[in-house]
């Protein structure tokens, strides 16, 4: 019974021993060096290839651009001077007071007045002429009853006759497409009728100087001052 005692104790010891033995013979973790990269060169490796950015902009939803950034070249629409509308325009004026017009084309370079017989009635009324220089050409207007009624421009720009007409008629601020066929016509002038909201539209051979050249557009904005 002692002996067994004594095995039993021993036994127990050694297990102990052994137990503790191996947790003190186990090191502790060391901690781990953050792995560094090794710095590289760039080579033709990381170099992208066309098919790389081909396949990159497919991915990512990029359009592929024609050109290198390095050499961009734009391009931008210019419409001739014949297309653009302008502030002295005669839409601009037309039906409008001495006053308002003078703000917009500036002083008059000339000015007249007298009596204009109205053709359909034989009335005669007082007007008033100014003639302006603008970026456009020389216009003349005639105002009748307060406002602008009978306007002329002599672009700054030639144009052939009969064949530019409606580039000029563009030029003075009407918008008509190419091909527009004349109402009547005359040896020195055509006209159109009910353009852009006009009465009538003249335009009219340049007789004094070259008969193959547009003098000037006349508007007539109104039936009363035809």
């Amino acid at each position: 019974m002692g002996v067994r005692l004594v095995m039993k104790r021993t036994l127990y010891i050694l297990a102990a021993i052994t137990i503790l033995a191996g947790c003190s013979a186990k090191e502790p973790d060391a901690p781990t060096a953050p792995v560094t990269a090794p710095a590289t060169e760039p080579s033709a490796a990381t170099t992208l290839t066309e098919e790389d950015k081909a396949e990159i902009a497919a991915k990512y939803g990029l359009e592929k651009p024609d050109q290198p950034a390095g050499n961009v070249s734009v391009q931008v629409g210019i419409s001739t001077s014949a297309d653009q509308p302008t502030k002295s325009g005669v839409k601009a004026i037309a039906g409008k007071t001495e006053s308002d017009v003078s703000t917009l084309l500036g002083k008059p370079t000339a000015t007249e007045d007298g009596e204009w017989t109205v053709v359909s009635t034989d009335e005669k009324m007082p007007y008033l002429r100014h003639t302006y220089k603008t970026d456009i050409g020389e216009i003349s207007v005639m105002f009748l009853e307060g406002v602008a009624a009978r306007i002329e421009v002599t672009p700054a720009e030639t144009f052939k006759y009969p064949e530019d007409a409606a580039k000029a008629m563009r030029v003075v601020g009407l918008a008509v497409e190419d091909g527009l066929t004349p109402d009547n016509e005359a040896p020195h002038y055509m006209q159109y009728n009910n353009v852009d909201g006009f009465y009538y539209v003249n335009v009219v051979k340049d007789l004094e100087g070259n008969p193959e050249n547009i003098s000037y557009v006349r508007v007539i904005t109104d039936r009363l001052f035809k």
